[in-house]
């Protein structure tokens, strides 16, 4: 016999053997093919018949084929598109459990998953994709994204200056990161009398000498792995204001022995004291460490003069006071 395709046109990729009426081959699309095939016999006068047929060629098996998403990060924008095979096109993408992270969706179209995560965490969600055959294939599997925080950064730039002996309060603060953070310091060293609460980050307490001190803070997320962030800072105490606080001297009497302090608080001692205008009575002197003027009057009258003291911080403070002894005739 002789075969011959007389109507219509078999499957993509398939062909008919004329000799054996064999249809074989490969099917390269889907779809319903309709046919006639004719036989003609080798009669010296040929017979002939037809026939009407139809071959329908199902899509391959629809498949996922991503077999896994990146991760994310907090802030920043992510798009990753889902990948299929097999099946009819176009497809359908939904979400069949569990949830994508929160700022992300699933474009039912293409298959895209995209947005800007807003909060950190693994999210778990199975996919289904579903063909545009009658009766539709569908497939589903299982995903996760891990969204990592942002990056943890500590925003406070510099820390407030601090007066001795005065109750100091400041919050050391970060962005990003998984909390709680764990603050801690890694070199250097606090003023002494403050202390940094690992929890908080607040450095709090007394201050209890005056100076700089410079010190390095590292704030550590609870991520796995951690993430960090470090910088170096400095406290500088200052003493309290220099201030005399002898108003006024007690009177004198000639050829008797004088002995009066000149006192003064804050700074940082030990104290330089020095007679800057007018002078001390005859035969009095002013000890320039301690502050004391002694001595044996040997002149009646009043000495009005001007004392200053200054201490030994950097940068130094010193303060003025005017005063006056009066010396008298002994009785």
């Amino acid at each position: 016999y002789t075969w011959s395709i007389t109507a219509g046109g078999l499957p993509a990729g398939l062909s008919l053997d004329a000799a054996s009426g064999e249809i074989s081959g490969t099917p390269t699309a889907y779809g319903t093919s309709n046919f006639t095939v004719r036989v003609t016999d080798s009669h010296g006068t040929p017979f002939t018949d037809t026939s009407a047929f139809s071959i329908v060629v199902l899509p391959a098996d629809l498949d996922i084929t991503t077999l896994a998403l990146p991760d994310g990060q907090v802030g920043v924008a992510y798009s990753e598109t889902l990948a299929a095979t097999g099946g009819a096109v176009p497809y359908t993408w939904s979400i069949d459990s569990g949830s994508l992270p929160t700022g992300l969706s699933l474009d039912s179209a293409s298959g895209e998953i995209s947005g800007t995560p807003t909060a950190y965490g693994t999210a778990n969600f199975t996919v289904n994709v579903t063909d545009s055959y009658a009766p539709p294939a569908e497939t589903t599997m299982a995903f996760s994204i891990t969204v990592i925080p942002e990056d943890l950064v500590i925003t406070t730039a510099a820390l407030p200056d601090g007066i001795i002996d005065t109750a100091y309060s400041q919050n050391l603060s970060a962005t990003g990161g998984a909390t709680p953070l764990t603050w801690s310091i890694v070199s250097g060293s606090l003023p002494a009398g403050l202390s940094l609460n690992s929890s908080t980050g607040a450095v709090t307490g007394t201050t209890t000498a005056p100076g700089t001190s410079n010190f390095t803070v590292e704030v550590t997320d609870s991520w796995t792995p951690a993430n960090s962030d470090t910088l170096a800072l400095s406290i500088y105490v200052s003493p309290i204001d220099l201030e005399i606080t002898t108003t006024s001297l007690p009177t004198g009497a000639i050829g008797v022995a004088y002995s009066q302090p000149v006192v003064a608080v804050g700074g940082v001692e030990p104290y330089s004291w020095s007679v800057i205008a007018g002078t001390l009575p005859a035969g009095l002197s002013l000890d320039l460490a301690t502050g004391v003027i002694s001595g044996t009057p040997s002149a009646l009258g009043v000495s009005a003069f001007t004392i200053r003291v200054l201490d030994s911080f950097v940068p130094q403070d010193g303060d003025t006071q005017i005063l006056s002894i009066e010396i008298v005739a002994d009785n």
